[in-house]
């Protein structure tokens, strides 16, 4: 076996040993792509606001980086906040990935509604960590977000 084989090798099975590893740690049990297929289900913007620059993030690419941010261990227990979240797709996703909390802040009051939404519709089914909708502009979280968190 050559240095290249041994070294492909080591990695590969590294990398399925942390696979493993969030699969197990994740309470749902989620592969990378049943996660993006529960991501799909959440409602998105109905009326995007150009101004705030609200656009829908597809569940695949949302999938992909909180499955990897997971893997470096950036999500599992963690405290996160999920500044202009719009519809929540971001924060909810780290809630399944198995984070602590999140605080969703958006100073859109319709998206906002809709993130609470999706986050009652996982909540129903899943069990979740703690979430907080904070209706704000991002400039004036630092102050708001000292009485919430």
């Amino acid at each position: 076996m050559d240095l290249y084989s041994f070294s492909f090798s080591k990695i590969h099975k590294k990398t399925q040993e942390d696979i493993s590893a969030l699969k197990n740690h994740t309470k749902m049990g989620f592969t990378k792509k049943s996660f993006a297929v529960e991501l799909s289900k959440l409602e998105v913007f109905k009326k995007p606001k150009a101004g705030l620059e609200q656009y829908p993030t597809d569940s695949e690419t949302t999938a992909v980086i909180l499955w990897n941010a997971a893997l470096k261990g950036d999500v599992v227990g963690k405290s996160i906040v999920d500044l202009g979240c719009g519809t929540g797709v971001l924060g909810l996703g780290c809630l399944l990935l198995g984070a602590r909390s999140v605080v969703f802040v958006d100073v859109d009051k319709g998206a906002l509604d809709v993130a609470k939404q999706n986050h009652e519709t996982l909540n129903a089914e899943y069990e979740m960590g703690e979430a907080k909708f904070i209706l704000s502009g991002v400039e004036d979280f630092e102050e708001i977000g000292r009485a919430h968190v």
